[in-house]
This record gives structure tokens, C-alpha cells and sequence, in this order.
């Protein structure tokens, strides 16, 4: 009988399969949280808080610290649950360069979010979200879950085992469910999130992200050239897998108007062109050119050829005067 392999083996192989950038979010979060546990607390420091960040001094800094912070274990164990099977699928497709580009994007613009949010809550005269003190990676996580409703063949997504819901309700439903069943979580934060998340399947964040070209050169430096050995380094890839499907219809109305501005030019140069050729016809057969002036002659042959039938009347003209005097003469004699 062939021996199972034992559970740290199993554990092991597990860990080592993760990709390299949602292993190591996971290392930083757990790290963090394990050090709090010992002894030092870091959420009142830097924690993300709108009154703190945006008052003097600016604390900026808390936007990239707090995502990395947790209130318990159940908020960083049902926080990497999630985060590590969805961030794991997109990061092989994307690349670890751009998965990690991806988070710390996210991370900002979904803060950016919540700070507007916040401060239109607080001049209705709802200032909780403004003076919060707010952790937690989850942010990005609901950003993430609708990168995998939008990839995915699924029609459906099942809700805590209970019920389907379909794949595009499937985030405003979780978003709805997980305040009703826990009051103290970040409503604001989790919507937030979840906008970043449209914001990047509508194609509005393509333009910030790195080509593949470029995503190729920075893996050339010497500094990955370790990073490339490892067998969860995921290679290349491009982070722009949707496509605007908003401004190149913008951009396509704008086209096929200057089109059709320019048939419609074109179609008065051929009109215009049309009657000059009538009026040249009806004109003295000898000069097909009569009207024109020798500067807009195109080549020296016309010029010649001009000349010569100018010569040719002017012969034809002299001989009929002659025939005409000798016609007179005879008539006197």
C-alpha cells in the first residue's frame, strides 16, 4: 500500500503552489497580525481613517498600511479564505508583475472612493464612516470577486451554502448579507471595493496598467532574475483583459461623422470637377486648354503641344486672308 503523504507535506505543497504575490499578501498579513497578537498594537497607528489622512499632517501613508491590518482571527482567517483561491486564479492569468500592480491599485483608487463617499455621508449628517477607524484586506477582495463573476462561466453563485443568486447580483447580494449578519464591517469599504472592481471590468483602469512589452523588459532586470527560478513565479501576461466598451463607441459615433463629412466633400469635388470638363468641351476645339494659364500647365510637352496648335491657327487664319485678296483682285480686273 502506497503511504499518504503526511499533513505538513500536504500543507506544504499547498503553500509553495500559491503564486508568489498573493503568497506573500498573505505572509504580510499574517505576519502583522501575529505581531499584534504578541504584544504591539499597530490598528490605532494605521488604520485607515478619512478625519487622519486628510488632516494636518497629511497621513497618506495609512492608505497602503491599513489593508494589511485585522481585528481577530476570524477577520484575517475568512479574509485570506477568500482572498487566496480568487487572487491565485487571476494572478496566473495576469501575471505576478501585474497582480501585484493590480493590488496596490486597487488599493488606492478603492481609497479614494471611500474618502469621497464618506465626505458626501458627512455633510448629509452621517459622519460614521468618515471618522472610522478602518482595516482589513477586504476592500480589495469584493473588488476581486467581481473580476471572477465577469470571468467566469458560472450563471449562478451559491450564497453560504443557503441559495443562488445569478453571477451579476452575486457581489451587491454578499455586500448586503455580510452587513445584515455583521453590523461593525465597513459597508462604505466593501462598496468601495466592489466599484474598483466595475471600474476595471468596464475598461476604465486599462490605461494604468503595463503593456506586455514593458512587462517583459522589467523581467529582464537582474533583480527577477531570481524570482523567475521559482516555480510560482507566474511570467508576462497583460492586465488589460476587458476592453472599454463605453468610449470606443464614443470614439466610433465621432469617426463615422468625419466620414461621412468627407464623402460629402469629396462629392462636391466631383461635381465641381464634372462641370469644368462640360465647359472645356463646349469650348474652341483648337484650344482644348483655352482659359487656362501656362503655369498651371503640368509638363513641358503641353506647353509645345499648345504652341503648335496656336501656330497651326494662326497659319490657317493668314491663308484665308490671302485667298481673299486674290478673290478681290479678280473681281476688279
Amino acid at each position: 500500500m502506497s503511504s499518504q503523504p503526511s499533513l505538513s507535506t500536504r500543507i506544504k505543497d499547498f503553500f509553495f503552489q500559491i503564486p508568489i504575490c498573493v503568497r506573500l499578501i498573505s505572509l504580510i498579513c499574517t505576519s502583522i497580525y501575529i505581531y499584534e497578537l504578541l504584544g504591539t498594537p499597530l490598528t490605532s497607528k494605521y488604520c485607515f481613517n478619512c478625519s487622519l489622512i486628510l488632516s494636518k499632517p497629511l497621513r497618506f501613508y495609512r492608505i497602503l498600511t491599513s489593508p494589511f491590518l485585522h481585528l481577530g482571527f476570524l477577520h484575517i482567517f475568512f479574509n485570506l479564505f477568500t482572498y487566496i483561491p480568487i487572487g491565485s486564479s487571476l494572478e496566473r492569468i495576469i501575471g505576478t508583475i501585474n497582480m501585484f500592480f493590480l493590488t496596490i491599485l486597487f488599493i488606492i483608487i478603492s481609497s479614494i472612493i471611500y474618502i469621497f463617499v464618506a465626505t458626501l455621508l458627512r455633510y448629509t449628517g452621517y459622519s460614521d464612516p468618515y471618522f472610522s477607524c478602518v482595516v482589513g484586506f477586504s476592500g480589495v477582495i469584493f473588488g476581486l470577486i467581481v473580476i471572477q463573476t465577469k470571468l467566469s462561466n458560472q450563471d449562478y453563485y451559491n450564497i453560504f451554502g443557503l441559495f443562488n443568486v445569478p453571477a451579476k447580483y452575486y457581489p451587491w447580494v454578499l455586500l448586503i448579507l455580510l452587513q445584515l449578519l455583521m453590523s461593525k464591517v465597513s459597508f462604505v469599504g466593501h462598496l468601495a471595493g466592489i466599484l474598483v472592481g466595475y471600474l476595471y471590468v468596464l475598461g476604465f483602469m486599462n490605461f494604468l496598467f503595463f503593456k506586455e512589452q514593458t512587462v517583459l523588459k522589467i523581467e529582464s532586470w537582474k533583480v527577477f532574475s531570481w524570482l523567475k527560478k521559482m516555480r510560482s513565479y507566474i511570467p508576462g501576461g497583460s492586465a488589460t483583459l476587458f476592453e472599454n466598451e463605453l468610449l470606443p463607441h464614443l470614439f466610433q459615433n465621432q469617426n463615422q461623422n468625419q466620414i461621412q463629412n468627407n464623402q460629402i466633400q469629396i462629392q462636391n469635388q466631383n461635381q465641381n470637377q464634372n462641370q469644368n470638363q462640360n465647359q472645356n468641351q463646349n469650348q474652341d476645339q483648337y484650344f482644348k486648354g483655352k482659359g487656362q494659364q501656362l503655369g498651371n500647365l503640368t509638363s513641358e510637352k503641353e506647353v509645345i503641344q499648345f504652341s503648335k496648335l496656336k501656330k497651326e491657327k494662326n497659319q490657317e487664319q493668314n491663308e484665308e486672308l490671302i485667298k481673299k485678296d486674290e478673290v478681290e483682285k479678280e473681281d476688279t480686273d
